[in-house]
């Protein structure tokens, strides 16, 4: 599906783009729940999100709540994870079932949409990307920049075209997207195809984020964040990353405030500078040295722990959903 690059709040996926008049920003509407959460930036702690399932208990499987299996290798995930849909493959099938509708729907109107290649997969609540950690080697060869950032270039290329292949004039966009207020700020008018896949496959518009129990979850995680930041144990582990990133030459007092002097775009391709390379390579370093990320890890998985276990129905409820969705996305798929 055609990624919206970074959003803004988690439901950005269902609201219009300023530039609604733009092809390109009017079929990022295209994109699952899944999908656009799976997009947002690690940029700000506040800024993540998270999904959902069942209460914890001890299990074998990457889609049990409290389980730290990880789909990237050598980071845990917290409880929260499985919230969102757990492994890449399930990502593409719900991405690519609500493409497929799409298509037929547009179809049953005269229109042609096309294929998309899927979007890139990020597991949010790997402690990883949470605490904005680095792959083995990113620092030393690209910074601060994803260490795939020529393959996500590529990809970008790809959209790109498939953006300027669409057709050109309004009602194109109005049977895909549906009818929107000319200030853009409205709720549509009318739902469009991508809506109408979108509810056969989540049973709401804008895919999961449309869900309460989803919302819900969302909040919870801003809630376990802001309480990690608070507590002693997330001070200290800060803390002492921040003086390890003085005696190295750098004022940080924040997880992601080096990162912010470092601004990257999809689809640049010019390399990470050597002033980059370095201050990534000491804030790496950093992490390693005052074991950050698990330390963190630690404290915030039994703030949310607890969040789980006093709001189990909730969490159960939003379990049964993701179960629906990949059910109707299959046998979409199928049909």
């Amino acid at each position: 599906m055609r990624p919206h690059q970074h959003h803004r709040e988690p439901d950005a996926n269902v609201s219009v783009d300023q530039n609604q008049h733009e092809p390109a920003a009017r079929f990022a509407r295209l994109l699952s729940g899944v999908a656009a959460l799976v997009l947002l930036a690690g940029c700000g702690a506040s800024d993540d999100t998270t999904t959902n399932t069942q209460p914890p208990q001890a299990s074998q499987d990457n889609t049990t709540i409290g389980d730290t299996e990880s789909p990237v290798a050598g980071s845990l995930v917290l409880p929260f994870g499985p919230t969102f849909v757990g492994s890449e493959s399930d990502a593409a099938t719900l991405d690519r079932a609500v493409q497929v509708l799409a298509a037929q729907c547009m179809d049953a109107k005269g229109y042609t949409l096309p294929e998309f290649p899927p979007d890139p997969f990020q597991p949010l609540m790997t402690a990883q990307f949470r605490y904005g950690g680095f792959a083995p080697g990113q620092a030393e060869s690209s910074g601060y920049r994803p260490a795939d950032y020529l393959g996500l270039a590529d990809l970008q290329d790809q959209f790109d075209v498939l953006d300027q292949s669409l057709p050109q004039d309004e009602t194109f966009f109005e049977a895909l997207n549906g009818e929107y207020d000319p200030d853009g700020s409205a709720a549509p008018n009318t739902i469009g195809c991508i809506d109408e896949a979108q509810v056969q496959i989540y049973g709401a518009v804008g895919g999961f984020d449309g869900l309460p129990n989803y919302q819900a979850i969302l909040e919870m995680q801003i809630d376990s964040i802001d309480q990690l930041y608070a507590s002693a144990q997330g001070q200290d582990a800060i803390s002492e990353w921040s003086r390890c990133m003085a005696d190295g030459g750098y004022t940080a007092t924040e997880l992601f405030e080096p990162q912010t002097q470092w601004p990257y775009d999809v689809g640049n391709r010019e390399p990470a500078s050597e002033d980059e390379r370095q201050m990534a390579t000491v804030d790496s370093s950093c992490r390693s040295s005052v074991d950050l990320e698990a330390r963190l890890f630690e404290a915030e998985s039994a703030i949310q722990t607890e969040m789980i276990e006093k709001n189990s129905g909730v969490f159960e409820a939003h379990s049964d959903e993701i179960d629906a969705a990949m059910q109707n996305a299959q046998q979409a798929l199928q049909d």
